[in-house]
């Protein structure tokens, strides 16, 4: 058995798109050993205390990357004091990097990156027999974003996913070379490595990043990453006016704009006619998923 972290971060306390990652994480594979909080501690929460209370999760806090790896517990580690949220990705793309090496030098065989409202599923229902046997050094899972349509109402938290939305697509920026087995530098987002060896997937939005004689975009067989921020509009943009609240200037990715601004941003992949780029309907895949 291989020796595998997951390394995540956050600025808030656990909401419910953590909530939906975390329990699946729990369920599929990982145990709470496995994990790593980073903190860009800018709300004033205890996450060790949070750990606990949402997922009976017993964490412990360290102060350095010298005590970021514990074979044996969950790990916090409020890492930097961030409010502008630029800034913050930039500077927390550098950390999360030493981490990555950090771990791998410490015996860690896989070192994953997901976001909190991310997760791993493979079509086999054995994740961690994939992540234990896969041969390559890096892999990227295909990249699958749940998105509320305009047939489907509000979300209701107390009932699962799989109830409520069925409609997905392919979004190669979530196609993340975010698993790896030896030491690289991840670009902000972990979309791909520095080294363009294995790049951001979205070769048509960035074929600037498509410059390694060797480039590989391919994606794992029969493994996702699942994204559920789009899953719906309403708490998604609550999440939104919430963020304005908590970093001091935030004009990158999830920077203030006007509600139509973000009607635009949210039904954009309505739109979208590039072939494989579709939104799509499935009724069986999150219930395959287990959420």
């Amino acid at each position: 058995m291989r020796n595998i972290k997951l390394i995540t971060n956050c600025e808030r306390p656990p909401n419910y798109l953590m909530d939906i990652s975390v329990k699946h994480w729990l369920k599929n594979g990982f145990e709470p050993k496995d994990f790593i909080f980073l903190v860009n501690n800018i709300s004033n929460f205890d996450m060790v205390k949070s750990l606990k209370e949402s997922y009976n999760i017993d964490a412990k806090r360290v102060s350095s990357i010298d005590e970021i790896y514990d074979p044996k517990q969950c790990v916090v580690w409020d890492d930097l004091i961030e409010y502008d949220y630029g800034a913050y990705h930039d500077r927390e793309s550098h950390i999360i990097n030493q981490v990555q090496q950090k771990l791998l030098e410490s015996g860690v065989d896989v070192v994953i990156f997901l976001d909190r409202d991310e997760l791993l599923w493979h079509e086999s229902g054995d994740l961690r027999n994939i992540l234990n046997t896969f041969t390559e050094p890096v892999i990227r899972p295909r990249g699958i974003e749940v998105i509320q349509n305009g047939n489907e109402g509000d979300f209701n938290l107390t009932k699962s996913v799989a109830e409520q939305r069925r409609y997905f697509r392919w979004f190669p920026s979530k196609s993340k070379a975010c698993i790896t087995r030896i030491p690289v530098n991840w670009i902000t987002g972990r979309h791909g490595t520095s080294c363009g060896r294995w790049p951001h997937a979205d070769t048509l939005a960035h074929p600037e990043l498509q410059f390694h004689p060797e480039a590989n975009v391919l994606e794992y067989p029969g493994l996702y990453l699942v994204h559920f921020d789009k899953m719906d509009m309403n708490l998604l943009y609550d999440l939104r006016l919430e963020s304005q609240k908590i970093f001091k200037t935030n004009d990158r990715h999830t920077g203030v704009i006007t509600e139509q601004q973000y009607i635009e941003w949210f039904t954009e992949a309505h739109k979208d006619t590039r072939p494989g780029r579709e939104l799509y309907e499935d009724k069986e895949f999150l219930y395959k998923v287990g959420v």
